[in-house]
């Protein structure tokens, strides 16, 4: 490394490395990596631009050629060097998600303006020499007039420095310190060459600079599925992260291969992303020559979304295209596209949902939204359809309910064959959205379980269950306990226990107040937190019941081990009984649970013809829209009062 041009040399290699690397695996796609890969190719030229001025000015030859070419390259070479600033700006503006700003003029004159003035200062050195004087005497030597130059480049610094300071807060710290070191580099090896002039170390420091960009901010190993030859899930919710809180909207379309596990067991894992790679192959073919910036992803469950930042992209053509070429690889039936099925969906992303979170589940589940029949979903369904709009913003109605307190407690009076009284009931959890108004029950609480709030809403219901046990007068009412719906998660937090008795008696509500609500399903994720809790509430005077008994894969061995007091028939049991043979069934789980000593109660019971059957094979309790449909907290008191009088009458 005696050599001055050696760094400059392993500088080429670098780069070309990255180069490889970043053209091998589809980096190419989207603004941060099209920026990265401007910036790749002006650190290239920069570097040979420097070689050769500095090995024609280090060499003055007595040729006529050698003074024109010693300019030429020296003149290159400082334009590029300060394009590399802007280019290098682009991408960080990339990364914080607003580049898409930049289409509007004001934009683009602000970032151009300091180097086109920049370029016509050195262009002007043709005839000051104020900048540098290239001779066969001296060779290379700089003027006072330089300085004007860095000082506008400098610009550059500060702007980008200004906008790592606002992408801050939402991208890694690891990575925020790479994007910012460029700048640090730069200072150093600047100050450095201007003490060591025969050592060139600049080069270097711009090769790795792009080097621990490419492995530490746009970390390919992370973002690309190679199964599939596509950007992964996890940088398909970066990317709409990014997006949303910069305000960049998208048109993002979705092609959802919903029978993903079936064709996956047929034709094996290798057959299937090979299929996925041809896709994405089609994909890139046809947008090659569009001149469209966008991004592929791909989602574990069968889901490939093609990211545009252009919303006014016609989708059309793409879609016939793609369309023609699955009709085709159908004729032949023994073609894994043969058995495929897809719909899809165009999405202009924070018009029609407005959220990352909502994207990320809509993309996975839309086909459930739409009938059988429908192909896809297009802007004209997000404008129309009640029910998309619903389930598009969930998350944000969810949010706003926790913190609007939106959220109401329902009771349904549960009959008591045996006193003839309404003597239990089951809180269930209602929303009304002061916009989309009533939300039913299902839809936000399997989003809510998807993105994390069924927590603070179990929360939410123990408290408002036990501050309403504590308000009244048992007495008075003849309420012996409230039923409680628990979730999975809550079954198995560590903190349920002490959270639930600490309820207890801050409200002063007894144990015997309150029965938890569990189903089947909490033994498949963590049987041993729950049983822990559930030993540690029973201990404490808590009772529990089994729901939805009959829908899953009851067995008297797991009812045995878990120390419950009721089983709850579910109401699609229930609706059989009408036949001999579902009677018969009815019949003897009742006996059976009686046996092992549990209370029965019958769910969804809606005829007086239901009740007299179950009343006869000697069910404790019944449930259901035959005597009450789920009451607000006042009406639920006013029922209980009512029928007491009525009784005492």
């Amino acid at each position: 490394m005696n050599s001055p041009f050696s760094w400059d040399i392993v500088s080429l290699m670098i780069v070309a490395i990255v180069f490889f690397a970043t053209i091998f695996k589809h980096m190419t796609e989207g603004q941060e990596n099209r920026s990265f890969l401007a910036f790749q190719v002006s650190v290239f030229f920069m570097a040979v631009f420097d070689l050769v001025s500095e090995i024609l000015n280090r060499n003055p030859v007595d040729e006529p050629w050698w003074l024109p070419a010693a300019y030429i390259t020296t003149y290159l070479f400082f334009i590029i060097r300060h394009l590399v600033n802007v280019i290098y700006l682009l991408y960080i503006i990339s990364i914080a998600g607003i580049r898409f700003k930049l289409y509007r003029t004001v934009h683009r004159v602000l970032i151009l303006m300091p180097y086109v003035t920049i370029v016509m200062m050195i262009l002007s050195n043709l005839f000051s020499g104020e900048m540098f004087t290239i001779t066969f005497e001296e060779g290379y030597k700089r003027g006072d007039g330089i300085l004007y130059i860095y000082l506008f480049g400098w610009i550059y610094s500060a702007i980008g420095l200004y906008y790592l300071v606002r992408i801050r807060h939402y991208i890694d710290l690891h990575k925020w310190i790479i994007l910012i070191l460029m700048y640090v580099m730069a200072l150093a090896v600047m100050a450095w060459q201007g003490l060591h002039e025969g050592l060139l170390v600049e080069m270097l420091a711009y090769a790795l600079a792009l080097l621990l960009n490419h492995l530490l901010v746009l970390r390919p190993e992370e973002i690309l599925d190679v199964n599939v030859d596509m950007y992964s899930w996890r940088y398909y919710r970066e990317h709409l992260r990014h997006c949303e809180i910069a305000g960049h909207p998208l048109k993002i379309v979705v092609i959802r291969y919903f029978n993903t596990p079936e064709v996956r067991s047929i034709f094996g894992e290798k057959n299937y992303n090979s299929y996925m790679r041809d896709l994405a192959k089609r994909i890139r073919g046809f947008l090659k020559n569009k001149k469209e910036v966008y991004t592929l992803f791909y989602g574990p469950v069968g889901c490939v979304c093609i990211a545009f930042d252009d919303m006014a992209y016609d989708e059309g053509p793409l879609m016939r295209f793609l369309l023609d070429k699955f009709e085709e690889l159908r004729k032949d039936e023994l073609c894994l596209a043969s058995i495929m099925q897809f719909k899809y969906a165009v999405v202009r992303f924070l018009v029609d949902i407005r959220h990352a979170e909502s994207m990320m589940g809509f993309t996975v589940r839309f086909p459930s939204f739409i009938p059988l029949q429908q192909e896809c979903i297009e802007q004209k369904d997000f404008e129309s359809n009640s029910s998309f709009k619903l389930r598009n913003h969930i998350n944000s109605i969810i949010n706003r309910a926790l913190n609007d307190n939106n959220f109401e407690m329902y009771y349904q009076p549960i009959y008591d064959l045996r006193s003839d009284t309404f003597a239990t009931a089951e809180a269930l959890i209602r929303l009304n959205d002061p916009k989309y108004g009533f939300v039913p029950p299902a839809l936000f609480i399997r989003e809510a379980e998807n993105c994390g709030l069924i927590k603070p809403i179990g929360d939410f219901v123990l408290e408002s269950v036990h501050e309403f046990l504590s308000s009244i007068r048992q007495e008075d009412l003849g309420v012996r306990y409230v039923e409680i719906n628990l979730s999975v998660h809550q079954c198995t937090h560590i903190g349920l226990a002490d959270y639930i008795t600490g309820l207890g008696k801050k409200y002063e509500v007894p144990p015997e107040m309150v029965n938890l609500e569990i189903t089947e399903s909490v033994n498949a994720v963590n049987p041993e937190a729950f049983m822990e809790n559930m030993g540690r509430l029973v201990e404490m005077g808590y009772s529990f019941a089994l729901d939805d008994y009959g829908t899953g894969f009851s067995n008297v061995a797991r009812l045995l081990k878990m120390p419950l007091k009721i089983v709850k028939i579910d109401k699609s049991v229930i609706d059989t009984i009408g036949d001999e043979r579902s009677m018969s069934v009815v019949e003897n789980t009742v006996r059976m649970m009686h046996g092992i000593g549990l209370e029965v109660v019958c769910e969804g019971v809606e005829t007086k013809e239901q009740v007299m059957k179950l009343k006869n094979i000697g069910c404790d309790y019944i449930q259901g829209y035959f005597y009450s449909k789920p009451l607000p907290r006042d009406e639920y008191v006013r029922f209980l009062k009512k029928h007491k009088e009525a009784k005492s009458d």
